[in-house]
Formats: structure tokens, sequence, C-alpha cells
């Protein structure tokens, strides 16, 4: 597995590097890592969000629920003021 993976994580590390100079090679690192864990986390919800929000969050719904992890992500890794 590690064969598979890793060459993509070490291309997604080093894109993240880009474009975010300022963080630490382990800043980068865990970003990923809190990343890949969303997406996984997300992805096996099994109705979990929909139980817990009444209805009100619902992850059958793969549009809406990829641009919500996409901007929670995205507000996590902009640049800290």
């Amino acid at each position: 597995m590690r064969d598979i993976l890793d060459p993509i994580a070490t291309a997604v590390t080093e894109q993240l590097a880009t474009v975010m100079p300022d963080r630490s090679k382990a800043s980068i690192h865990w970003i990923y890592h809190a990343m890949i864990g969303a997406m996984v986390y997300a992805m096996g919800d099994a109705g979990r969000i929909c139980r817990l929000s009444g209805g009100a969050a619902d992850a059958n719904d793969v549009d809406w629920a990829t641009l919500e992890l996409i901007s929670i992500i995205l507000d996590g890794i902009r640049p800290r003021p």
C-alpha cells in the first residue's frame, strides 16, 4: 500500500509546501495528515453526521460535503495573522 500512497502523499505535501512557503516541513505534514483524516472520516460516516445534525447535514450529498470539507480545510491552512 505504501508503494501506492506514499508517492501521492509526497506530491501533495510538496505542492502544499510550494503554496505555503512560510510553514515548516512538520506543519506541512500535519496539515496533510489532518486533511486526509477529515476526508477519510467523512467518507466513512455511515449516517452519523445526519443523525447528529438531525438531518441538517447529509454525507450522501457528496457535492455539498466536498464543498464543506474544502472550505473547512482551507480555513485551517490559511496564513496565520
